[in-house]
């Protein structure tokens, strides 16, 4: 069994949201050998607001290779989602999603 590698690790993360609205986008754990990996790992996300306001978050493991992840935002701006396994950042990490107030 192989440990999820961070530089083999991609989000689907959503380019915007609206004010409120909870988003989920998913993780693909992959290991040093490019295979989905079920083993369970501790992703680590951090959520920001444009004001450095820490957003909560959450990861769930979905037991198939997929992690989900899921947050809200309550005001418009810019959140930067960063995403790590063992403290280094996955493929692409840190995300950047707008959020728009629903109009």
């Amino acid at each position: 069994l192989y440990d999820l590698q961070p530089e083999n690790t991609e989000a689907d993360v959503p380019e915007w949201t609206l004010v409120g609205k909870e988003v989920k986008f998913k993780l693909v754990g992959m290991d040093c050998n490019n295979r989905h990996s079920k083993e369970g790992c501790q992703f680590a996300a951090e959520a920001q607001s444009n004001r450095e306001d820490v957003i909560p978050s959450t990861i769930q493991n979905n037991n198939d290779g997929t992690y989900s992840v899921s947050l809200v935002a309550n005001e418009t701006g810019e959140v930067k989602v960063s995403i790590s396994i063992k403290g280094k950042c996955i493929k692409g990490s840190p995300y950047n999603i707008l959020v728009r107030q629903y109009s």
